[in-house]
């Protein structure tokens, strides 16, 4: 990838009227999978695994004490070897810098394990513990600088921390891939109860800044320093765009031409082994509110013949077949991919009484479902911002183009404000601006004086003064009223968007030819008061209790819920119940799936007879 001058790191300079970018790190706030200081401890035993592909925004609260700051995503990793990584940066938990206006390295992210029993070991299983995990720095966020550093510490039988491995940042230590580390454990003040392993960034705590990503972690006895390859063959990436170049669509203008819309979906999987595997991938699409299947497809190998070791392929979905149109204004789409490897669970037990022992089963990473909103605006991005950018020029307007199939009526903009120092831009005040075309003069303008959403990479709705009929093709966007830097989100994920940017600085339109990915401005065609105008939507929050359950648990409102196994692997589905009966479930844990408002909303519930 081609990084322009513009596309700066930390602090912007104001250069000359162009666009500038800067990085930006982001998570949902979901506070029912976020952990606390307080959270509780757990005992579990060998062996720990985690490739964070089953985690929601945050680390598990079953495996790791401590996270709550630590971002679990499947979009700042690049080529990670299983889907999702735990991204270690600057930001708190809750979207803010773990010390504000301080640019200097200090810890910032930890990742800590619940203790782990190593005491009950043989003296033969204690020179066989290793831990092993893949990491890297930068991936699609910022190159974290020489003098930061991502270190792994282990907790001592005196409740004391030892660094037993680290690494800098810096040019000269980076790699473009992720990196398999292995370290065994050495020495009696390791082998306690209450055993711990933590990962911890020491960078700079002033901002969204020195990502290091952290994946597949392992800890087992009976493992050697040439234990490195792992027979687990994964799905390791989010798939491409099932709307391409957008990543959700209004419901009415999509049936209004399906087959304009749909593109076929590639995903990539890895074979973490040293030795060949057979592939044997399947690819569903469904409709979840209408319970229409539109495509189950075996798809063999692709044509690909087996996986060789070590390798990364991408793997093409079907071709899409006609799919019937229907009138409901808020669909949701599922897609789902799954590669049937074979792999095996490395333990299977439960609990034993006040011990837990998780669940390590290797098939977990082999699907992924993704679920697409179809509703009543566009998107080019994928909610999620990995960077600011913006214009820094008095007058200088940036916009996106949009097109539809039939004629429609604009009525808001979906804009995402990052609150990122020193820029931030709450309370500072722009033009809304609406075009029809890029030849005549802005066909809506209007002031707005800029609120900030009360969740990260939340978006603020503005309402348009006036609607605007549109067709064919339009730019939505805004005009800076001073020298500053004005920011919105950058999705550096979908690549097509790039071509639909435009700015203007100097009285002429320009294409952008610089930024690579989609600016997080999105139209919205709204009949009624469906919303709070000029303000964030609400958070949605779920309430399942008890938990854990013996059988019957009280659930919230939704429109859909849909019950997997900690696999992924779909079991059952229900229509609105305000109590779901788990008592014929086996003991175990479960996801439970809901739909609300057409947002989709993970929860993980615990059966125990």
């Amino acid at each position: 990838m081609r990084y322009p001058l513009t596309l700066l790191a930390l602090f912007p300079l104001l250069l000359n009227a162009q666009l500038i970018i800067q990085s930006l790190q982001k998570g949902d706030n979901n506070a029912s999978y976020r952990i606390t200081e307080t959270q509780a401890d757990t005992i579990l035993t060998l062996p720990f695994w985690d490739d964070f592909s089953t985690s929601s925004d945050s680390p598990d609260i079953y495996k790791w004490l401590y996270g709550s700051d630590v971002f679990v995503n499947a979009t700042f990793g690049s080529n990670a070897p299983t889907y999702k990584v735990a991204t270690l940066d600057g930001l708190n938990g809750l979207g803010g810098a773990h010390l504000a206006n301080n640019a200097f390295p200090g810890p910032a992210d930890s990742l800590i394990t619940h203790s782990i029993d190593l005491s009950q070991l043989s003296a033969f299983d204690k020179n066989t513990v290793f831990l092993s995990f893949f990491w890297q720095a930068f991936g699609n966020g910022e190159l974290p600088d020489a003098e930061d550093s991502l270190k792994v510490s282990f907790y001592t039988r005196d409740s004391t921390w030892v660094e037993v491995w680290g690494t800098n940042g810096g040019l000269d230590n980076s790699s473009p891939d992720f990196q398999q580390e292995i370290i065994q454990v050495i020495g009696d003040r390791f082998f306690h109860r209450n055993f711990r392993i933590k990962f911890e960034s020491i960078i700079n705590r002033g901002g969204p800044f020195d990502t290091w990503h952290i994946d597949y972690v392992y800890l087992n006895k009976s493992r050697s320093a040439n234990d490195i390859y792992h027979f687990d063959r994964s799905l390791s990436s989010p798939p491409t765009l099932l709307f391409s170049p957008y990543a959700e669509v209004p419901a009415h203008q999509f049936f209004n031409n399906p087959a304009g819309f749909l593109s076929t979906q590639n995903i990539l999987a890895s074979n973490l082994d040293n030795t060949p595997h057979p592939l044997d991938y399947y690819y569903q699409l469904r409709n979840l509110t209408t319970d229409e299947s539109y495509i189950d497809a075996s798809l063999g190998n692709g044509g690909g013949g087996a996986m060789l070791p070590l390798e990364q392929r991408l793997l093409k979905g079907p071709v899409f077949p006609s799919i019937p149109v229907n009138v409901l204004d808020s669909q949701v789409f599922e897609a789902t991919y799954y590669y049937n490897t074979g792999d095996k669970f490395l333990f299977e037990e439960v609990d034993n009484g006040d011990t837990l022992f998780l669940p390590v089963d290797l098939k977990v990473n082999d699907t992924i479902r993704h679920t697409y909103t179809l509703h009543n605006y566009y998107a080019y991005d994928d909610g999620i911002a990995e960077y600011s950018s913006g214009i820094n020029v008095e007058n200088g307007m940036l916009v996106v183009m949009y097109a539809v199939e039939e004629q429609d009526t604009l009525t808001h903009l979906d804009i995402h404000f990052p609150d990122i120092n020193p820029n931030n831009p709450a309370g500072k005040v722009i033009n809304i601006i609406a075009l029809r075309r890029l030849d005549e003069d802005v066909t809506r303008s209007q002031p707005y004086t800029i609120q900030l959403s009360n969740k990260r990479n939340g978006f603020t709705r503005i309402k348009l003064s006036t609607p605007l009929i549109v067709s064919d093709t339009f730019y939505i966007g805004y005009e800076n009223t001073s020298n500053s830097l004005i920011g919105v989100g950058f999705d550096r994920n979908n690549i097509a968007a790039s071509d639909f940017i435009y700015y203007n600085v100097l009285n002429s339109w320009i294409q952008n030819d610089e930024l690579q990915g989609a600016l997080m401005i999105r139209p919205v065609f709204q009949d009624g008061s469906e919303f709070v105008l000029s303000a964030p939507k609400p958070e949605l929050t779920v309430d399942v209790y008890p938990n854990p359950t013996s059988g019957m648990i009280n659930l919230p409102r939704y429109d859909h819920l849909s019950i997997y196994d900690l696999s992924g692997r779909f079991i059952e589905q229900f229509g609105y119940s305000p109590q779901l009966d788990l008592s014929n479930y086996p003991n175990g844990i479960y996801l439970l799936k809901f739909t609300i408002q057409g947002e989709p909303i993970l929860k993980k519930v615990i059966v125990s007879h």
